[in-house]
């Protein structure tokens, strides 16, 4: 490994199937200014991990991002929130025979040596055939650190609102299986809208902002906290890692 890896991670983004707004905020807009301050800290490669159409897997959402990434000469992962299709994802950004696995956008990849882990929960869960896939992977790699991407955190994280209304729905099972895995100790995710850092069983869970909106993680009912688009910078080494959210 001749450098730490450097990771732009964006998420919900929320992207409208035309080139209106979406809940009158310009989600297209802000998603390309997000991607081009995340660009200028020259990362090795770019995870955008899920709810990328705004409603339901809008071909039109698809198609805008697929126009934006194609211009980018980084490796960009896509992963799959509740509000994507897989079998569109699948469409217009197929997975290689190597990192596909069965019917679900689940995959591993491992650049520049270092390996990462994607889960696709746009059912609002982690399959029982992903979670025996994750627990093969991990327990491969032995003693090898893995970064654990998902776009539903599998913990409880102090959200108040999105906490109580849409948590992974096996959030139990999840945990139950990563509390054991013993090097996936760092797990990114996205989903709840909001900056945050929660340390469960000495590992630690990170919510990466959205590009579209914040949500206020006190008020027990939905409220929009800041329309400010954000991203979370990573830099990993194998074994030191740090992060940061950026705001724009």
């Amino acid at each position: 490994m001749n450098h730490a890896l450097k990771i732009a991670q964006m998420s919900d983004l929320h992207l409208s199937a035309d080139a209106g707004p979406y809940r009158d905020i310009p989600v297209r807009e802000q998603f390309v200014r997000t991607l081009e301050q995340a660009l200028k800290a020259q990362p090795d490669m770019l995870v955008l991990s899920g709810d990328l159409a705004a409603h339901h897997g809008e071909i039109g959402a698809y198609q805008f991002l697929q126009d934006c990434l194609d211009l980018l000469d980084i490796p960009v992962f896509l992963m799959a929130g509740n509000h994507d299709v897989v079998d569109t994802l699948k469409e217009l950004f197929p997975l290689s025979g190597s990192r596909q696995q069965g019917q679900e956008y689940n995959y591993q990849i491992e650049l520049q040596g270092y390996p990462l882990i994607f889960l696709d929960t746009s059912t609002k869960r982690v399959s029982h055939q992903q979670l025996d896939w994750l627990e093969a992977v991990a327990t491969a790699y032995q003693d090898k650190e893995v970064l654990l991407f998902l776009h539903h955190p599998p913990v409880d994280c102090a959200c108040a609102f999105m906490d109580r209304k849409y948590p992974l729905q096996n959030r139990d099972e999840t945990w139950r299986l990563i509390r054991q895995l013993k090097n996936i100790n760092r797990i990114f995710c996205g989903h709840y809208h909001s900056d945050k850092i929660v340390q469960a069983n000495e590992k630690y869970i990170y919510l990466c902002p959205s590009t579209m909106m914040q949500i206020n993680t006190t008020n027990p009912h939905f409220e929009i906290a800041s329309q400010c688009p954000g991203w979370r910078e990573i830099v990993w080494n194998g074994r030191e890692l740090t992060t940061r959210s950026q705001f724009i």
